[in-house]
């Protein structure tokens, strides 16, 4: 089996939705079949990581994070630590900087992509960090900052759209992917 061939049928699974993340998505699955160390925080060239787009339990707000270092608002995610299932990384990093311990995964497929360059620090050059996003619901409304963050804050669609022009675009995209789940969901529920 080709390496990272779980990681290369998610992404193959995924359906762009503009020409721009059909772009991006090409690219990750070239950085992925290229690279066997595509898990690994100090590839150079870049790495994978995985994010959660965090619901609440009434699917009504979504937790966000002030990072501390980028100084922004971002869902939680992180370094896959080498760790080849990207959902894994993503129920992890969602529940390290959540501090919430039961979330689900609300579907087995990607919810978003995104790429996008770190800025240079200590010993590790600027690189490119390939994000997997996955749509995950928390079990409680209950959290606690992690040490990676200024701020935690449950955010309403309106609130997001209030702050869209100060959140990086591709935070609000899954704002708007999730608000379109939602109308979805409750179609299908009617």
């Amino acid at each position: 089996m080709q390496h990272n061939q779980t990681l290369c049928d998610l992404l193959a699974a995924y359906h762009a939705t503009s020409a721009t993340e059909q772009a991006t998505l090409d690219n990750m699955l070239v950085f992925a079949k290229e690279h066997p160390n595509c898990f690994d925080r100090f590839n150079t060239h870049g790495h994978f990581t995985g994010s959660a787009w965090l619901i609440s339990p009434d699917n009504q707000s979504a937790l966000l994070t002030h990072h501390k270092k980028l100084h922004m608002w971002l869902q939680p995610g992180g370094h896959a630590e080498n760790e080849t299932d990207i959902r894994k990384v993503a129920l992890r990093e969602a529940q390290e900087e959540s501090g919430i311990d039961q979330l689900n995964l609300l579907e087995p497929g990607i919810f978003d992509i995104d790429a996008h360059q770190f800025p240079a620090k200590e010993n590790m050059p600027a690189h490119i960090h390939y994000d997997i996003r996955f749509l995950i619901q928390a079990t409680e409304f209950e959290h606690c900052k992690s040490d990676e963050s200024n701020e935690l804050c449950w955010f309403t669609y309106p609130q997001l759209k209030a702050l869209s022009n100060e959140l990086d675009l591709s935070v609000w995209r899954m704002a708007q992917k999730w608000q379109q789940w939602q109308q979805l969901n409750t179609c299908l529920a009617s």
